[in-house]
């Protein structure tokens, strides 16, 4: 199962499938055989070679052999031609990633690409007639963001996008407000999708967060979907954030034993709607654990023995948090 398909099995696919399976798979094999013959005695990116490790990719571009080929000619280029044949070596990795967009090979090679690009722009070196004059460092980081951007629209956890894009912010070409950036970045995907690791994830790493707004936020999500594990997690980290260090003995300041009441409120009145939602009765045990009074601790047990009726594969979790001083 992958994003909600089911893999055919062998047996499903028609005979017709089959066959043209088979005839890719020895095309690509043949042109395989040619890029390696053609990587004994080539030292430099001539039309047919070029021509034949794009076709080569083209049918399956995820053959790590073929962009080190690609890559090893393109650092021989003089200087002069690198950055037209560096735009074009994106293009073609624009068309690998609609192809196949979680490929090891292809992001590695789309960062080697980029990276030397940003190093030839900002030197200011000289470029071939060919080469798009009005590029900037900027400009192609811009380009580059806006392609991170529909990737992600598309599948909002993708791993490899997510590195790329961290690989641009950091890089000494980018200019941009970083911070500005990732708050309205998460807070699209977030709108896009409330199940999304990813973007809580980076939301959780923004500095100077208001805690009640975010606090807002996490609950329209829970109140949409009470039993996503994401969006407990971020409130998990929300909650340990807003009271700092804490140690045992310590007194929470008034704001902080409001926030948690505020806090105990809330998903209590979620819990008369969903009375079995995991999440926010292990929530709810938390934070009245944190308050640490003592008319409460009978309720915090009959909440770890729900917990164990409701969620029994985790029985032994709950019976740890029982046990728990």
């Amino acid at each position: 199962m992958q994003h909600g398909r089911r893999k055919l099995s062998h047996d499903e696919i028609s005979s017709e499938q089959k066959s043209l399976d088979r005839e890719k798979a020895a095309k690509a094999l043949k042109l395989m055989h040619d890029v390696l013959e053609a990587r004994k005695t080539c030292e430099e990116m001539t039309p047919e070679v070029n021509g034949l490790t794009m076709k080569a990719l083209q049918i399956n571009p995820e053959v790590a052999t073929i962009w080190n080929f690609r890559r090893d000619l393109l650092s021989r280029l003089p200087t002069s031609l690198r950055v037209p044949a560096l735009e074009k070596e994106l293009e073609l990795l624009n068309m690998a990633t609609k192809l196949i967009t979680k490929s090891y090979c292809v992001w590695h090679q789309r960062r080697w690409v980029v990276d030397e690009l940003l190093d030839l722009l900002s030197t200011n070196s000289p470029v071939d007639e060919g080469s798009s004059e009005q590029q900037t460092p900027e400009r192609l980081i811009a380009s580059e963001l806006s392609v991170i951007d529909k990737l992600l629209s598309y599948d909002g956890r993708n791993f490899h996008v997510w590195n790329y894009r961290a690989f641009l912010l950091s890089h000494p070409a980018y200019k941009g407000d970083k911070t500005k950036l990732d708050r309205e970045t998460s807070q699209r995907l977030i709108d896009q999708n409330f199940s999304n690791y990813s973007a809580w994830h980076l939301r959780s790493t923004l500095k100077d967060l208001d805690v009640h707004e975010e606090l807002d936020l996490v609950r329209q999500a829970y109140y949409t979907e009470p039993n996503d594990q994401s969006v407990w997690q971020y409130h998990n980290w929300l909650t340990i954030a807003a009271m700092g260090e804490h140690k045992p003995g310590d007194e929470y300041t008034s704001e902080q034993v409001g926030i948690l009441r505020d806090e105990l409120t809330s998903v209590e009145e979620l819990l008369q709607v969903e009375a079995d939602a995991k999440y926010a009765l292990l929530t709810k045990a938390k934070i009245l654990r944190a308050l640490d009074e003592e008319s409460s601790k009978d309720e915090i047990r009959d909440i770890f023995l729900k917990l164990e009726e409701v969620d029994p594969v985790r029985k032994g979790f709950y019976r740890d948090w029982l046990l728990a001083k």
